[in-house]
């Protein structure tokens, strides 16, 4: 279906005018070869046949493309056609001669006006045995347009039309009550034939399914369909895509009689309109003389129709295919704050198999080897939503200006899709950190500018806090004196906390800062937490009787590594104690139905001494009450 809607894409970068003069002339050349031919034994089977032909050879070009593995029928389509239809001609010339004259004829009526009034008769007779009885029935009655496809999905019954024999099929115990009945020629011609249902929305919804089958085959055909409603008993006739429910039996005749006798019709005519009307009062005929007209009309919709067929062929036998290879670069709409996550800046590289007139390819073919790439730059829509979505690349390409100028689409691409993530950016004011060795310590470093503003992702807001600090890039401090001010350009980084962001405006921050000494690390071995109760419970205990376990016991066990002056660290080697790690305990803590509880672990130091590990430290308790066995535990 993709290469019909490419090729009619193709066809409006043509000049109107052109097609139109082209159309006129092949039109008037078929014109003069139906004129010729009509009432000549072979008319009938030349129309069959071209439209069977030319029915094979759009499926074959347009919905079986090459490249999805139909080359070789269409090899043998365009090498072995001519043998074929003449082998054909030959071996099944009896058939063929009967299938293509089915096609191409325009059914009239043949039956006598004797046998019709009859054959009404007895629909009117079995219609009111049926809608008295309540039982449930669908009779459609062939008129010009012939339902031999529909015919084929029944059961053959090749009957004369009696009200006994429609009363047995719709009887309910029948096998073939459910379905409807074809009546063609003025004989019951097959039974339990499914019908095309109409839309459920163009139909009452107090109506069932035989009105919808009903109304479905009269908007695909001229039959005169009878429907009888099950619930309700009433009788409805159904032609030309309208329904008229509860006809009486008396404007049921006439209705048919208007419908299925020539010679009615024509009086119908003369009068200035249908005379029967029924249901909510719609005319079904207009004063035109429509037997006289359809003749005509035929003619003109063959002729229309077989022009348009030969205008198609020479089209997409002058059409060729050329592959070729582009890039499909996406960048955001000017001015916008869309950010495009994938793909990359570097794009995507696809392959095209571009369709159009020869002159059209040579002249790509020429543009291309001049040095003029196919460089397709894909823009985002500012209403396409935030987030993965993927992209039609033959829908897109196929609006490209470069290919519609030159009247060219898109036959084929690979990969199909192209994978793009949209996000949009945010402004967001960022605190700027110094990031430099941390086993040296400074005197207050001063930062200019001491906050900027960046462009954050919109989905990754949360990520980054709400104090973002975007650091500057690592500041080597090797050989800078000690006790010495300098000021440093530093260049900041692009990303916070992991989450890329675009420098708006300053991208280097001026610092000043001195070093005051340089640290050095150690480490407290397997150092305990210990937990702090509020003093009411020190000095009454614990509300309760409630008592303190642990869950693990390595848990509140630590090795501390710290960073700090030399003489501070070795002090604290020296007296571990000045180094406290502890766990508050509250009254909140208190009847939590036995379930554990975490907490992390405050760790003092000294001024000047940075905590490096465990960082964070969280341990795991509960209180239990008295009545509970338990194994009370202190950290």
């Amino acid at each position: 279906m993709r290469d019909i809607f490419n090729h009619l894409q193709r066809i409006q970068t043509y000049d109107p005018i052109i097609v139109l003069v082209e159309m006129l002339l092949i039109g008037l050349v078929v014109w003069w070869a139906v004129r010729f031919l009509r009432g000549t034994r072979g008319a009938r089977l030349i129309k069959g046949a071209t439209l069977l032909l030319a029915v094979g050879y759009l499926v074959i070009r347009l919905l079986l493309p090459v490249e999805r593995g139909w080359d070789r029928l269409e090899f043998l389509y365009d090498r072995f056609l001519f043998f074929a239809f003449v082998a054909l001609v030959v071996v099944f010339q009896p058939e063929l001669r009967r299938a293509l004259t089915q096609i191409g004829q325009a059914r009239l009526f043949r039956t006598q006006a004797s046998l019709v009034e009859a054959m009404i008769s007895q629909l009117v007779k079995a219609a009111d045995y049926l809608s008295r009885n309540k039982i449930g029935a669908l009779v459609a009655i062939e008129r010009e347009v012939g339902l031999g496809g529909l015919v084929q999905s029944g059961t053959r019954v090749d009957a004369k039309v009696t009200a006994e024999l429609l009363n047995t099929i719709f009887y309910p115990g029948s096998t073939l009550h459910d379905m409807g009945v074809v009546i063609q020629n003025g004989r019951v011609s097959a039974a339990g034939v499914q019908f095309p249902l109409a839309e459920s929305d163009e139909v009452d919804r107090s109506l069932g399914s035989r009105h919808r089958a009903a109304l479905g085959l009269s908007q695909e055909s001229d039959a005169v369909v009878l429907v009888v409603s099950e619930e309700t008993g009433r009788v409805s006739l159904a032609f030309d895509g309208q329904l008229s429910v509860g006809v009486d039996p008396d404007r049921l005749r006439e209705t048919l009689v208007g419908l299925l006798t020539p010679s009615a019709m024509l009086n119908w005519s003369r009068k200035g309109g249908a005379s029967a009307v029924v249901g909510d009062g719609t005319h079904w005929w207009t004063r035109l003389d429509w037997h006289r007209l359809l003749p005509g009309l035929r003619t003109l919709a063959w002729v229309a129709l077989i022009t348009g067929l030969i205008w198609l062929w020479a089209d997409l036998e002058h059409t060729g295919t050329l592959p070729a290879a582009a890039t499909v670069n996406v960048t955001p709409p000017p001015g916008s704050r869309l950010r495009i996550v994938e793909p990359g800046p570097e794009g995507e590289t696809i392959h095209l198999e571009l369709a159009g007139s020869q002159a059209s390819l040579e002249e790509l073919s020429r543009q291309i080897n001049s040095g003029e790439p196919l460089v397709f730059d894909l823009q985002p829509e500012l209403d396409w939503p935030l987030g993965r979505r993927e992209v039609d690349l033959a829908e897109v390409l196929n609006r490209w200006p470069r290919l519609r100028d030159l009247g060219l689409t898109v036959r084929s691409v690979k990969p199909a899709t192209l994978s793009l993530e949209l996000d949009r950016w945010v402004p967001v004011e960022a605190d700027v950190r110094l990031a430099h060795d941390e086993d040296v310590q400074l005197d207050t470093p001063t930062i200019s500018p001491e906050s900027v503003t960046v462009l954050v992702p919109e989905s990754r807001l949360g990520e980054i806090g709400q104090n973002p600090t975007l650091p500057t890039q690592w500041l080597n401090l090797d050989g800078v004196p000690r006790d010495q001010e300098v000021t440093r350009t530093v260049p900041l980084e692009s990303a916070i906390s992991g989450v890329p962001v675009m420098l708006r405006d300053a991208r280097n921050v001026s610092v000043t800062f001195r070093i005051n000494q340089r640290l050095v690390p150690g480490t407290i071995p397997r150092k305990a937490a210990e937990g702090i109760f509020p003093t009411d419970w020190v000095l009454k205990g614990v509300p309760g009787g409630y008592q303190l376990e642990t869950r693990r016991e390595d848990e509140w066990r630590k090795d501390i590594q710290l960073v700090g002056p030399p003489t501070e660290i070795e002090r604290i080697l020296a007296n571990p104690e000045l180094v406290k790690a502890q766990v508050r305990f509250g009254p909140n803590d208190i009847g939590r139905d036995e379930s554990w509880l975490d907490r992390e672990v405050q760790i003092l130091t000294p001024p000047g001494v940075k905590v490096v590990s465990p960082v964070p430290w969280k341990v795991e308790f509960r209180f239990r009450p008295p009545t509970t066995p338990t194994t009370p535990a202190t950290p």
